[in-house]
């Protein structure tokens, strides 16, 4: 199964490509740095609510999207209980 950081990180990636963004263009709009849009993409990272948003607003989609996974369709609520095991399991890892 493929982890929800990795779904994030493959479907911002896509989007941004087919806007035509570059990794600097999308952090500008969404008014993050480019190294979190890097970390994000590489899925090193976890992307909070506001991230999230942001991006979503920059990639001129739904947050929803940024989680679609093509290769499944799953019910609202398993998508929310990935997501909920995914904050988990970043809130106990340790901050650098």
């Amino acid at each position: 199964m493929t982890s929800i950081r990795k779904l994030l990180a493959t479907n911002v990636r896509k989007r941004r490509k087919s806007l035509g963004y570059t990794l600097d263009k999308l952090a500008e709009l969404a008014g993050l740095s480019w190294g979190t849009v890097q970390a994000i993409e590489s899925a090193k990272v976890w992307a909070g609510d506001g991230t999230v948003k942001a991006l979503a607003g920059a990639l001129q989609c739904s947050e929803a999207d940024l989680f679609f996974d093509p290769n499944r369709q799953v019910t609202v609520k398993e998508a929310l209980e990935r997501l909920r095991v995914a904050t988990e399991s970043d809130e106990n890892q340790p901050q650098e």
